[in-house]
């Protein structure tokens, strides 16, 4: 009598074991396909940022190594906030790293990061802002960085090698350092009317 009970019980545990196996492999495939996606995804979306590049990744990469010192040590293409840039990372002497952002369409350095771990919690470097203070700026920003940059070279003939976002006297502003025959100037243009706050040799000629 028992031995008829277990023959049955011995086939449902070989078509269970059937089934709990052929679940496994098909959460597998799921899992490979779903990482496969993710990877195709990746090199289509570089592949749209490449296209509205107009700069190459190496004339990025001299550009990063203008403003920091240093060796290169990774450059990828982004999209920052709308704009495509290559964000370079740059180690320097002492081994600390530096995110260099570069528009690659004008090749102007639009903000650089300082990655040290030993930086202050809360403390925020000339050539970056924290997230905070980024969206206290946004709500008092009317003009876009390139037409900052443009009524900047109206200002001041020559070239621009920066520029940034900052708050100055509590008036959100864009800092545009423009490099001319007599040295880097810094022209400051109110965020939200256009006006040209100041224009000031930039502390670096000093």
């Amino acid at each position: 009598m028992n031995k008829k009970f277990l023959i049955p019980a011995l086939a449902l545990s070989i078509v269970g074991g059937g089934i709990v196996g052929a679940t496994f492999k098909h959460d597998a495939f799921a899992a490979s396909k779903t990482q496969a996606t993710k990877e195709v995804s990746d090199e289509q979306e570089q592949d749209q940022l490449q296209a509205k590049a107009k700069i190459t990744e190496k004339e990025a990469m001299d550009i990063a190594l203008q403003h920091v010192k240093g060796q290169e040590n990774g450059t990828e293409l982004e999209n920052e906030d709308g704009v495509v840039v290559y964000a370079v990372e740059v180690k320097d002497e002492q081994g600390k790293l530096s995110d260099v952002k570069v528009d690659a369409q004008t090749g102007v350095v639009v903000k650089i990061d300082k990655n040290d771990q030993d930086k202050a919690e809360g403390e925020v470097s000339d050539n970056e802002t924290n997230d905070d203070a980024k969206g206290s700026e946004a709500d008092s920003v009317n003009i876009t960085k390139e037409e900052a940059t443009t009524i900047a070279l109206h200002q001041v003939s020559g070239k621009v090698t920066e520029a940034t976002i900052e708050k100055d006297n509590d008036e959100t502003v864009y800092s545009i350092t423009v490099q001319t025959d007599n040295g880097k100037q810094e022209v400051k243009i109110d965020a939200e009317t256009g006006k040209v706050v100041k224009v000031e040799a930039d502390d670096e000629n000093e």
